[in-house]
Protein backbone atom coordinates (compact mmCIF):
# COMPACT_ATOMS: atom_id res chain seq x y z
CA UNK A 1 0.00 0.00 0.00
CA UNK A 2 1.46 3.70 -0.85
CA UNK A 3 0.10 6.81 0.29
CA UNK A 4 2.50 9.96 -0.40
CA UNK A 5 2.67 12.90 1.76
CA UNK A 6 2.50 16.98 0.96
CA UNK A 7 5.77 18.35 3.26
CA UNK A 8 2.78 18.76 6.30
CA UNK A 9 2.59 15.27 6.58
CA UNK A 10 -1.10 15.30 5.46
CA UNK A 11 -1.64 12.57 1.98
CA UNK A 12 -1.72 14.05 -1.56
CA UNK A 13 -2.09 10.19 -3.03
CA UNK A 14 -3.38 6.75 -2.03
CA UNK A 15 -2.87 4.23 -4.45
CA UNK A 16 -5.65 1.77 -5.28
CA UNK A 17 -4.53 -1.21 -2.81
CA UNK A 18 -4.83 1.26 0.15
CA UNK A 19 -8.27 2.25 -0.83
CA UNK A 20 -8.96 -1.66 -1.45
CA UNK A 21 -7.21 -2.69 1.96
CA UNK A 22 -9.13 0.23 3.66
CA UNK A 23 -12.72 0.97 2.13
CA UNK A 24 -12.08 5.08 1.80
CA UNK A 25 -12.90 6.66 -1.33
CA UNK A 26 -9.55 9.08 -2.69
CA UNK A 27 -11.41 12.03 -0.82
CA UNK A 28 -11.72 10.04 2.77
CA UNK A 29 -7.95 9.05 2.60
CA UNK A 30 -7.02 12.56 1.23
CA UNK A 31 -5.30 14.99 3.55
CA UNK A 32 -5.43 13.68 7.11
CA UNK A 33 -8.04 11.35 6.49
CA UNK A 34 -5.69 8.56 6.08
CA UNK A 35 -4.50 8.64 9.78
CA UNK A 36 -7.98 9.85 11.17
CA UNK A 37 -10.70 7.21 9.25
CA UNK A 38 -8.23 4.23 8.86
CA UNK A 39 -6.10 3.91 12.10
CA UNK A 40 -7.26 2.36 15.18
CA UNK A 41 -7.85 5.44 17.72
CA UNK A 42 -5.11 4.30 19.81
CA UNK A 43 -2.58 4.49 17.05
CA UNK A 44 -3.24 7.84 15.50
CA UNK A 45 0.14 9.45 15.76
CA UNK A 46 -1.06 12.54 13.91
CA UNK A 47 1.19 14.82 16.32
CA UNK A 48 4.39 12.84 16.60
CA UNK A 49 3.71 12.37 12.41
CA UNK A 50 3.68 16.52 12.03
CA UNK A 51 6.27 16.89 14.34
CA UNK A 52 8.44 14.10 13.07
CA UNK A 53 7.49 15.57 8.93
CA UNK A 54 8.50 19.18 10.22
CA UNK A 55 12.08 17.79 11.80
CA UNK A 56 12.70 16.04 8.38
CA UNK A 57 13.33 12.89 10.25
CA UNK A 58 12.34 9.20 9.30
CA UNK A 59 9.40 7.92 11.03
CA UNK A 60 8.26 4.53 11.87
CA UNK A 61 5.79 2.76 13.87
CA UNK A 62 3.89 -0.18 14.34
CA UNK A 63 0.25 0.75 14.10
CA UNK A 64 -3.10 -0.79 13.29
CA UNK A 65 -4.96 0.08 9.87
CA UNK A 66 -8.44 -0.58 9.35
CA UNK A 67 -9.73 -3.07 7.12
CA UNK A 68 -12.45 -2.39 4.79
CA UNK A 69 -14.72 -5.07 6.63
CA UNK A 70 -13.81 -3.35 9.76
CA UNK A 71 -10.80 -5.69 11.35
CA UNK A 72 -7.43 -4.34 11.88
CA UNK A 73 -4.26 -5.59 10.95
CA UNK A 74 -0.98 -4.69 12.10
CA UNK A 75 1.61 -2.79 10.06
CA UNK A 76 4.79 -0.99 10.48
CA UNK A 77 4.91 2.34 8.96
CA UNK A 78 8.36 3.52 7.81
CA UNK A 79 8.45 7.20 5.83
CA UNK A 80 10.53 10.12 5.66
CA UNK A 81 13.37 7.79 3.87
CA UNK A 82 14.19 9.47 1.01
CA UNK A 83 15.56 7.87 -2.13
CA UNK A 84 19.15 6.95 -1.73
CA UNK A 85 21.24 7.72 -5.35
CA UNK A 86 23.80 5.17 -5.85
CA UNK A 87 26.04 7.61 -7.34
CA UNK A 88 29.93 6.70 -5.51
CA UNK A 89 32.64 6.27 -8.10
CA UNK A 90 30.85 6.15 -11.75
CA UNK A 91 27.89 4.68 -12.97
CA UNK A 92 25.98 1.69 -11.52
CA UNK A 93 24.48 0.66 -14.62
CA UNK A 94 26.43 1.49 -17.59
CA UNK A 95 30.36 1.35 -18.56
CA UNK A 96 32.74 4.13 -19.48
CA UNK A 97 35.86 3.34 -20.99
CA UNK A 98 38.95 3.78 -19.20
CA UNK A 99 37.02 4.91 -15.65
CA UNK A 100 37.82 3.72 -12.14
CA UNK A 101 34.97 2.40 -9.87
CA UNK A 102 34.74 2.83 -6.29
CA UNK A 103 32.28 0.46 -4.34
CA UNK A 104 29.68 0.95 -1.91
CA UNK A 105 27.51 -0.73 -0.05
CA UNK A 106 23.87 0.36 1.04
CA UNK A 107 21.48 -2.07 3.41
CA UNK A 108 18.19 -3.10 1.84
CA UNK A 109 15.39 -3.73 4.01
CA UNK A 110 12.29 -5.46 3.29
CA UNK A 111 10.14 -3.83 1.10
CA UNK A 112 12.98 -1.94 -0.18
CA UNK A 113 12.63 -1.03 -4.40
CA UNK A 114 16.15 -0.64 -5.90
CA UNK A 115 15.81 1.07 -9.62
CA UNK A 116 19.12 1.09 -11.61
CA UNK A 117 18.78 2.82 -14.93
CA UNK A 118 21.23 4.56 -17.74
CA UNK A 119 21.53 8.78 -18.12
CA UNK A 120 19.07 7.99 -21.21
CA UNK A 121 16.17 7.59 -18.31
CA UNK A 122 17.08 10.35 -16.38
CA UNK A 123 18.11 12.77 -19.13
CA UNK A 124 15.06 12.13 -21.70
CA UNK A 125 13.89 15.27 -22.52
CA UNK A 126 9.96 16.59 -23.33
CA UNK A 127 9.19 18.94 -26.18
CA UNK A 128 9.97 22.11 -24.06
CA UNK A 129 13.22 20.81 -23.81
CA UNK A 130 12.90 19.75 -20.34
CA UNK A 131 14.74 16.74 -18.50
CA UNK A 132 12.68 13.85 -16.98
CA UNK A 133 14.89 14.14 -13.53
CA UNK A 134 16.15 11.47 -11.26
CA UNK A 135 13.59 13.24 -9.05
CA UNK A 136 10.66 12.14 -10.81
CA UNK A 137 11.45 9.01 -12.01
CA UNK A 138 11.99 8.44 -7.63
CA UNK A 139 8.72 10.53 -7.20
CA UNK A 140 7.24 7.43 -9.91
CA UNK A 141 8.97 4.67 -8.34
CA UNK A 142 7.79 5.27 -4.39
CA UNK A 143 4.05 5.97 -5.77
CA UNK A 144 3.89 2.88 -7.31
CA UNK A 145 6.34 0.15 -4.59
CA UNK A 146 3.84 -2.28 -4.50
CA UNK A 147 4.10 -3.24 -8.18
CA UNK A 148 5.87 -6.44 -8.94
CA UNK A 149 9.03 -5.51 -10.52
CA UNK A 150 7.97 -6.32 -13.64
CA UNK A 151 5.22 -3.75 -13.56
CA UNK A 152 6.95 -1.06 -12.24
CA UNK A 153 9.66 -1.22 -15.43
CA UNK A 154 6.69 -1.39 -17.72
CA UNK A 155 5.19 2.05 -15.61
CA UNK A 156 8.28 3.69 -15.03
CA UNK A 157 9.38 3.20 -18.78
CA UNK A 158 5.54 4.18 -19.42
CA UNK A 159 5.85 7.77 -17.52
CA UNK A 160 9.06 8.61 -19.69
CA UNK A 161 7.22 8.18 -23.02
CA UNK A 162 4.40 10.23 -22.10
CA UNK A 163 6.74 12.58 -20.50
CA UNK A 164 8.65 12.83 -23.75
CA UNK A 165 5.99 12.76 -25.99
CA UNK A 166 7.51 12.48 -29.74
CA UNK A 167 10.67 14.04 -29.07
CA UNK A 168 13.29 11.02 -29.83
CA UNK A 169 15.61 9.61 -27.12
CA UNK A 170 19.16 11.02 -27.22
CA UNK A 171 20.60 8.12 -25.49
CA UNK A 172 20.03 4.36 -25.22
CA UNK A 173 17.52 3.92 -21.72
CA UNK A 174 17.67 0.69 -19.65
CA UNK A 175 15.52 0.21 -16.71
CA UNK A 176 16.66 -2.71 -14.00
CA UNK A 177 14.01 -2.96 -10.98
CA UNK A 178 14.74 -4.93 -7.84
CA UNK A 179 12.35 -5.57 -5.35
CA UNK A 180 13.47 -7.10 -1.65
CA UNK A 181 11.09 -9.81 -0.09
Amino acid sequence: MVWSKSPDGSADFVNQRFRQYTGLSVEEGLGWGWMRNAFHPEDRAEEEWRATFAAGQPFEKEARLRRADGTYGCFLLRAGSDPIPLDKGGPVLGVLPNSDYESDKIDLRHGDVLVLCTDGAIEAKNQAGEQYSATQLAKIASMYSQQSADELVETIYRSITEFRGTKLLADDLTLVVLKTC
